[in-house]
Parts: C-alpha cells; sequence; structure tokens
C-alpha cells in the first residue's frame, strides 16, 4: 500500500508541473507520467486537455499509449488528433490507440479513415516537426492500431480490403497482416459455442 500511495504522490506532483505554466516543466512532467503507466490514469482529463495545446501535444498523446488501456476516456481526444496539421502528433495519436487495445474501439472509424488519408499537407510534408516521419508511417501506425483493437474493429474489414487494392510496401503488409488478424478473429466469433 506504501507503494501505491509513494506513486500516487509522484504522479500528484507530476500533474502539478504539468498544470504550471513553464512549457519544459509540463513536457517532462507529461513523458514522466506516460512512464508511470496505468497507476496515473488519473492524469489522463489532464493529459487529453493537454493533446490541444500546440507545444505538447506530441508528448500527450505519447504519454496517453503509455497509460494504455487505462487512458480510455481520451479515445476521443486521440482520435481527433489523427487529423492534427502535424504528422508526428497523428503518428503518435495512432500509435497510442493501438498501445490502448481493445479500449479503443471507438477509434476505429478514425483509424480506417487515416489508413485511407492519401492527403499529405505542404506543412506536415516539409515542416520541421516532421522528424522523419511520413504520410505511410501514419497509415501504417493506424493499421497496426486496427489490428490491436481487436474483434471491435472487424466492422472496418471491408473497408480495409478497399484500401489494400492501392497499397504497397509496407503499408501493405501492414493492412494485409490487419486483415488477417481481423479475419480469424471474425471466424472464431462466428463459431457455435460448443457447450
Amino acid at each position: 500500500m506504501a507503494m501505491t500511495t509513494a506513486t500516487d504522490s509522484y504522479v500528484q506532483t507530476l500533474l502539478s508541473d504539468l498544470r504550471a505554466g513553464n512549457p519544459e516543466l509540463q513536457r517532462h512532467a507529461i513523458l514522466a507520467l506516460g512512464e508511470v503507466g496505468e497507476t496515473a490514469a488519473f492524469a489522463v482529463p489532464d493529459l487529453a486537455r493537454a493533446l490541444e495545446d500546440p507545444e505538447q501535444k506530441y508528448f500527450a498523446a505519447l504519454a496517453l499509449g503509455g497509460i494504455g488501456p487505462a487512458a480510455k476516456e481520451a479515445v476521443s481526444a486521440l482520435s481527433r488528433a489523427l487529423t492534427d496539421m502535424n504528422i508526428v502528433v497523428r503518428w503518435s495519436a495512432a500509435n497510442s490507440l493501438g498501445d490502448l487495445g481493445p479500449a479503443a474501439a471507438a477509434a476505429a472509424p478514425a483509424l480506417i479513415r487515416a489508413v485511407q488519408d492519401l492527403h499529405v499537407c505542404i506543412k506536415c510534408f516539409y515542416g520541421p516537426e516532421r522528424q522523419g516521419v511520413t504520410a505511410a508511417a501514419v497509415r501504417c501506425a493506424a493499421a497496426r492500431a486496427l489490428r490491436r483493437i481487436g474483434p471491435r474493429a472487424v466492422e472496418v474489414l471491408e473497408e480495409l480490403r478497399q484500401v489494400l487494392r492501392n497499397a504497397f510496401g509496407p503499408l501493405k503488409t501492414e493492412i494485409e497482416r490487419t486483415i488477417v488478424a481481423l479475419e480469424a478473429l471474425d471466424r472464431s466469433s462466428a463459431q457455435p459455442d460448443p457447450a
């Protein structure tokens, strides 16, 4: 019990830092909250709000993924981040939704739109915040997230099949893996219960 109390106290300290006006202190607090994991679940509302801060949104998305399924209440905010002008934010949001697994099931429609997204704005492609992330990397991360969501993502199977027709390279591989996994889940859920 003492460990939980110490961790809770640490998370409270990090929340105070996150709420402070110092961007560097906020960034360190956000990253540390993600490292704490599910124990930092009560920080999720603050981290979801940080997704609106241009200086912190990338880090907030990463932290929410670090908290995992306990960050379920941030699914809507992470889904909105999939359309951010900053391609690195889109990539981190897709990865974080995958880290939430089945808890991110409500994001399946937004993730399939991200897989289908061929639009790459000039700012995203050429901006300094790109950091080597490409539109294909975002699309791959979204396909991977759908696979990690599992059975609740079966609803987007047909749309994935359509995207596969024009996919190539790593994106094609990710979509194929996701389709195979979701088809297997769909088949197993359609099997009659032997009991």
